[in-house]
């Protein structure tokens, strides 16, 4: 599959996997980017930062290439663990 991620999303996806996990960007509807946050049994849930400052981040990244872009919604599962 080809990655059709936004400029410098790629590179949040490299750091983020060195945690083994992996962001995914589900889609961008009305303004509200959802990103999802993939975990697994090896994935280290306390060096991944907290939910607030990846959706900066992200929203900081993902503005650059969509000027219409308000919010960052990223799907954490650590909040339902």
């Amino acid at each position: 599959m080809a990655d059709i991620s936004p400029p410098g999303f790629s590179d949040l996806q490299v750091a983020i996997r060195a945690d083994g996990a992996d962001l995914v960007l589900e889609g961008i509807t009305e303004g509200i980017a959802t990103v999802r946050l993939v975990t697994g049994p090896e994935t280290c849930l306390e060096c991944i930062m907290p939910r607030e400052t990846l959706e900066m981040i992200l929203f900081a990244s993902l503005s650059q290439t969509d000027g219409s872009l308000q919010k960052v919604q990223l799907i954490d599962p650590r909040e339902t663990e």
